[in-house]
Parts: structure tokens; sequence; C-alpha cells
């Protein structure tokens, strides 16, 4: 597992394969948009209740959250933010460290059985397919 800072969008129309970057010592493909990354798919009730229902994930009412490891796996956490514009979740901010399994676990709360996500490596900004940052970890 490695430790990671990304911010989490609904994916915008036009996205199209970007050029490769290294990173952690592999290669990832990025992606290039065309336009701003959209909101997610969720309003921040739904973002609320979703991720509530992931076992031993705290949320508090400001929109952050904490996600903790069960105490017999190896040892993870991941801190949140939700960002919230009108009707809509704008982005989620993440940080932290997990196995892919439970990152897509958290997608799957932010809305992407709705529509695909997109995933910003905050440093070095880069645009990524969730899957594609999920081989990272």
């Amino acid at each position: 597992m490695r430790a990671f800072r990304v911010a989490v969008y609904g994916r915008p129309t036009g996205a199209a394969p970007g050029p490769k970057l290294s990173l952690n010592g592999g290669e990832v493909e990025t992606l290039r948009l065309m336009a701003a990354p959209a909101p997610l798919p969720v309003t921040f009730e739904e973002a609320e209740a979703a991720l509530s229902r992931l076992p031993r994930l705290y949320f508090e009412p400001d929109g952050s959250f904490g996600w903790y490891a069960p105490p017999d796996d190896a040892r993870w956490e991941v801190g949140g933010m939700l960002y919230d514009r009108g009707e809509c979740v704008a982005y989620a901010e993440l940080r932290g460290t997990c196995t892919a399994a439970a990152f897509r676990e958290l997608l799957d709360a932010l809305g992407q059985s709705r529509s695909p996500l997109l995933v910003q490596i905050l440093t070095p900004g880069a645009f990524l397919d969730p899957e594609e940052f999920c081989r990272l970890l």
C-alpha cells in the first residue's frame, strides 16, 4: 500500500488518453480532459448515507470522514472531505493508505455505479482512470 492524496470527480465528456506518467517506480496512463472535471453523481446526503454504511467509517456533518482497517488486517486509514455545490458533491478529497479493494468501495459510495469517475493525483496534478490509480496502491 502506498500513501496518496487525491481528488475524486465525475468524469467529463471527452476525456481521452493522455501521456504516460512515471510514478512510484512505474508508468501510468493519464487522461487528458477536454472540459473541467464534472461534479460527483451524488448529493451530499446520498454520499453521506453510502459512506456511513461502510464498516468502521466515521462521518461528520461537515463532510469530513475517516475510515479505518479492520483490527485483523494490515493497517490502513483514509481521511476524506466532501465539498458540495448546490444539488451535488463537487468533489471529494481523499488522503491516506488503503488497499485497491477498499478504494473501490469508496468510489462506489461516491457514485461510480451511476457515472464514471476520475481521480486526480494532486501532486503532480495528473488525472487518471480510477482503475489505473488502483494499480498504484
